[in-house]
This record gives C-alpha cells, structure tokens and sequence, in this order.
C-alpha cells in the first residue's frame, strides 16, 4: 500500500463495532509493507484503539502480516478480545 498515492481510509469508518480500525489497518499495512509516505502508525489515535481493544502493537503487526482481508483482520483482533 502507497499511502503517497492514495490517502488511508476516513477515521470515521467503521470495521465492526470499531471506528478508525479501517484506517489503522491501512496505515499499518503502509508502514510494514509499503510506503507509508507522511502518515504515522502507531500514531496516538492507533495507540488508544489498540489500548480500547486490549492489543499491543506487537499483537496487531502479527495480525497484519497474516491477514489478508479487512474481515480476518477483525476475526483475530475479537477473537484476542476473548
């Protein structure tokens, strides 16, 4: 993902119950495996969902480099959450 050609979702969508997860997948996706260009993962919005979805970081790059879909994304960050 290339976030210089093309901007990281709106905040405001929503993966499941979760606003702003839409966004974080596609900023992290970004910085692990592409050019994040001037965004920031994890910034300080990234960091509170996380905390709201009691993941670390560490926990949520796994999740992204074996997810492949938006969908599998959600499945592991819930099924974390018990």
């Amino acid at each position: 993902m290339d976030l210089t050609k093309k901007p990281p979702r709106s905040g405001a969508e929503t993966l499941g119950d979760w606003p702003w997860l839409p966004r974080m997948i596609d900023k992290a996706r970004a910085t692990y495996y592409g050019n994040p260009g001037s965004y920031k993962h994890p910034c300080p919005r990234d960091t509170r969902l996380l905390r709201e979805l009691d993941i670390s970081v560490e926990q949520f790059k796994e999740i992204i480099d074996s997810a492949e879909t938006d969908a599998e994304v959600l499945r592991r960050v819930e099924a974390l959450r018990g």
